[in-house]
């Protein structure tokens, strides 16, 4: 028992308890420091079909009311719609001709929502809420007085026109001789009269929408009906980049052993194409497993293997320049940490816009967010895939650079040293 005691590698092993801990914490917790009110940040879009007093005044109010800053007006539904499937908006609010017409006859208002299925939990969790929370705000908004004063606007020129054409037809019966102090006293009557029921008829109308408008959401990209479908990219792409990172680090061990038995350049050619084939075989049995838990079709499955390969290379190449930096096993001082930011700045979770600094610039410059979303493109649809490949081929080729560098400039040695020594080729 002493002598287990007396070996240094009972001591790693719980330093690498404590130091994983520890890395967790540091790269996950803070992430979680802006929220809940950097969601605040997420994008919705008004689309005022109407076009009339009453929805501008609706829209001005709800505009100050939302649970977003950033909220933009338009009457382009099909321009909002692309914006929703490119994930640059997170909700539509769609207002559609004839919303103030089906007031004015007591009818109730349709109102349309329009929300993209094909993005992380929090924001899908959020445009759920908020859709709740507009309703609400409708409804309160078309009963208060900025809205009657809008459908007075809207009702008064017809009042005012109908009583006109009663005070001429009036005067045309007293035959066109009524003395002008009488004449007078009719129009103030007619102006008093119209005002009246201009109020009235507003407030009646107002009354009507006391009841919330019937409203109706569509769903791009719908999920499934649990919450596997939500939660499958996240985790696919998770386990793949763990095991590419581990690999990545073997590799480097089997690297740094057998470039002395067979050559660096030869060594290193060995193990990107060990590399390379893992990216292929691995993506494939992980994307098998998937689907024995949630449906997809044939071609979905082939598109989520291209994703995941390329994902999976730029994965790897990241990896591998980081362990051949570190020497293989102390690169997982660097990589763990790495990982774990990723699964926050990787969106599934939380939105990219309500992401801290540092993770929203790691969401543009780590692979693991385009694999994510090119996940949830090839499973549910979405937009933006030519970019996100476009940045994987370039985090592909910046990693491949940097191990070509790596190795020219660092493995000069001619002797096995260190680590060197754990693998052996002859």
């Amino acid at each position: 028992m002493r002598q287990w005691f007396k070996h240094p590698l009972a001591y790693v092993a719980m330093l690498i308890s404590v130091i994983t801990g520890v890395l967790f914490i540091l790269a996950a917790v803070p992430g979680f420091s802006k929220l809940p009110t950097s969601t605040d940040q997420l994008r919705m879009t008004i689309v005022d079909q109407d076009k009339t007093a009453v929805t501008k005044k609706m829209t001005t109010g709800l505009k100050d009311n939302v649970p977003f800053k950033h909220v933009t007006t338009t009457t382009n539904l099909a321009a909002a719609k692309n914006r929703l499937s490119n994930r640059t908006d997170a909700m539509t609010v769609a207002i559609p001709a004839g919303f103030t017409k089906s007031v004015e006859a007591g009818k109730q208002p349709k109102l349309n929502f329009y929300v993209s299925d094909s993005n992380g939990l929090l924001q899908n969790s959020i445009t759920r809420s908020a859709i709740t929370a507009i309703q609400d705000k409708i409804a309160a908004q078309l009963t208060s007085g900025r809205i009657t004063g809008a459908m007075a606007e809207q009702i008064g020129p017809q009042i005012a026109k109908q009583a006109s054409a009663q005070a001429k037809a009036k005067a045309a019966k007293a035959g066109g001789q009524m003395p002008p102090a009488a004449m007078k006293k009719m129009q103030q009557q007619v102006k008093q009269t119209v005002t009246k029921q201009t109020q009235i008829q507003a407030q009646r109308a107002a009354k009507k929408l006391t009841a919330a408008p019937d409203s109706h959401t569509t769903h791009l990209h719908k999920l499934g009906d649990n919450y596997q479908y939500q939660m499958a990219p996240m985790f696919l792409n998770l386990g793949l980049y763990l095991g590419f990172m581990i690999m990545s680090i073997i590799l480097t061990l089997m690297f740094m052993g057998g470039r002395f038995a067979m050559g660096k350049w030869t060594a290193f050619l060995a193990a990107q194409i060990n590399g390379v084939l893992g990216t292929i075989i691995g993506p494939l049995i992980a994307i098998l497993t998937l689907r024995c838990f949630i449906q997809f079709s044939g071609s979905a499955l082939l598109t989520l293997w291209g994703s995941e390969w390329l994902f999976g290379l730029g994965a790897f190449e990241l990896s591998f320049a980081l362990a051949l930096l570190m020497f293989g096993l102390p690169s997982i001082i660097v990589q763990l940490p790495l990982m774990v930011a990723q699964v926050i700045a990787g969106g599934a979770i939380i939105p990219r816009q309500a992401m801290g600094g540092f993770y929203q610039w790691l969401s543009y410059h780590a692979p693991m967010y385009q694999g994510i979303y090119l996940s949830f493109n090839a499973l549910y649809g979405g937009g933006q895939t030519g970019a996100f490949d476009t940045a994987l081929w370039l985090v592909i080729g910046l990693g491949l650079l940097l191990t070509i560098l790596i190795v020219a400039i660092s493995y000069r040695g001619r002797q096995p040293k260190g680590f060197s020594k754990w693998i052996s080729f002859d």
